[in-house]
């Protein structure tokens, strides 16, 4: 059955996933650059929600939340493969560097796919 709902209670219809969330796929080369002064930087048009970078050669992938300015690990790696990212322009351009270009997901001549979840 349904759960009762309170006589006088005001229902508000949030939409369907579509209508709140756009999801993009983009890619880019990797030029092999790393480190700090080496940034892999992406800017959207909006300020994204979440950011997810995939290496498509061997599988490393990134998860990125809008405005979190942090050093992570790659999941399912050792510590040796962190980024340290940040966030400028309200939101809409990031930018990430690390140890290595692999670490950095930055592999050169490697097509590495960016899904960018908007809300």
């Amino acid at each position: 059955g349904y759960a009762a709902i309170p006589a006088g209670t005001t229902i508000e219809y949030l939409g369907k996933l579509g209508d709140k969330a756009r999801v993009q796929v983009v890619s880019y080369v990797g030029t092999g650059t790393y480190g700090l002064n080496n940034n892999t930087t992406l800017t959207f048009d909006r300020a994204p929600r979440l950011v997810i970078v995939k290496e498509s050669s061997y599988g490393n992938i990134a998860f990125f939340a809008s405005g979190n300015n942090a050093s992570q690990s790659l999941p399912g790696t050792s510590s040796s493969y962190r980024l340290s990212v940040t966030w400028s322009n309200n939101n809409k351009t990031m930018s990430w560097h690390g140890e290595s270009a692999s670490a950095q997901l930055n592999q050169s001549g490697h097509k590495h796919t960016v899904i960018v979840i908007y809300g």
